[in-house]
């Protein structure tokens, strides 16, 4: 038999208690409808996003809050090149009327070493770090994505919206027609629709 290789895509560890809940590992993420982070739990998912994460959920009557520091690259220590994010996740979810709804907002962070100018940022270098001037990396990535959704579900039918934001810097910086350079910023927002009925 040939030998083949394992893939793991998740590995965490959970504490549970009466009141909250400890998750540190690479865990499956999911808020909302799924528009920005998809765990892949629903029938027709095909995205699955994961996190490396340290958070800590806290359970307040039908709300859950967790704040959480996740990282997406770890390199050399004596670097100040990692890339980080800063989370804060807060849902709300009443069984009694079947109504969800929630916030999310995840701050990433890539700042840019001295001694390491590109390895931290969270764009390829090679690509915009071109040899004939016009493009340049040596500002460091800080962008966040802030998202909102409500959910209602009945009987036969449900109905749920999420809106979600994108915005900060990009990390490049490029020359303009009068000779300075501009930063190049990141600015974008989208809204998700959906809505089922059950025939019976």
């Amino acid at each position: 038999q040939q030998s083949g290789d394992i893939e793991i895509t998740e590995l965490n560890f959970t504490w549970n208690n009466e009141f909250s809940r400890l998750r540190v590992g690479r865990v499956p993420f999911e808020f909302g409808l799924g528009m920005t982070y998809n765990a892949g739990r629903g029938l027709f998912d095909h995205y699955l996003s994961t996190k490396d994460i340290v958070g800590y959920e806290i359970l307040v009557g039908n709300f859950i809050i967790m704040p959480a520091y996740g990282k997406v690259r770890e390199s050399a220590f004596k670097s100040e090149d990692d890339i980080n994010d800063y989370i804060v996740l807060i849902n709300y979810n009443n069984l009694d009327t079947d109504l969800s709804m929630g916030f999310l907002f995840n701050n990433r962070i890539a700042p840019i070493d001295e001694n390491t100018p590109n390895a931290g940022n969270d764009f390829p270098a090679s690509y915009f770090n071109t040899t004939n001037g016009n493009a340049r990396i040596y500002d460091g990535y800080n962008a966040y994505n802030m998202n909102f959704y409500v959910k209602k579900t009945t009987e036969n039918f449900f109905i749920g919206g999420e809106l979600g934001f994108l915005q900060g810097y990009s990390g490049v910086k490029v020359p303009n027609a009068v000779g300075s350079v501009d930063r190049v910023e990141l600015s974008a927002f989208g809204l998700a629709l959906e809505t089922g009925y059950k025939l019976g």
